[in-house]
């Protein structure tokens, strides 16, 4: 399923939704810190014990695991940034022009081994 809806609006849900379940006192910049942990190793669990190749061909019940992980951890992320004002977008992008003044492209490909 593919929703044409930008951050903002994203954003507007979450926080309804946290205030029509009353969780505003739990949704902390550290709670949600710690959520984000979490989910991050619920992510990694998915991918335990596959080889390399293995974790780039998931069956349904693991890709479908991982979807709602990514979700969740885009939900968490975004609550946090909301939380300090900003945009998680333009978090994203700005930390991509970092890293790419940081690591130019290279003429030759290294090899990762």
């Amino acid at each position: 399923m593919i929703v044409d809806k930008d951050i903002n609006e994203l954003v507007k849900a979450l926080r309804l939704y946290v205030e029509e379940q009353d969780w505003e006192r739990f949704y902390t910049p550290k709670n949600l810190a710690m959520a984000v942990t979490v989910e991050s190793a619920k992510v990694q669990d998915i991918f335990k014990w596959l080889t390399p190749e293995g974790s780039k061909h998931l069956t349904k019940r693991k890709h479908d695991a991982l979807a709602d992980e990514i979700g969740e951890l885009l939900i968490y992320l975004t609550l946090l940034a909301d939380h300090f004002g900003q945009d998680p977008l333009n978090l994203a992008w700005r930390k991509l022009e970092k890293n790419r003044r940081r690591n130019p492209p290279q003429k030759k490909k290294q090899s990762m081994i």
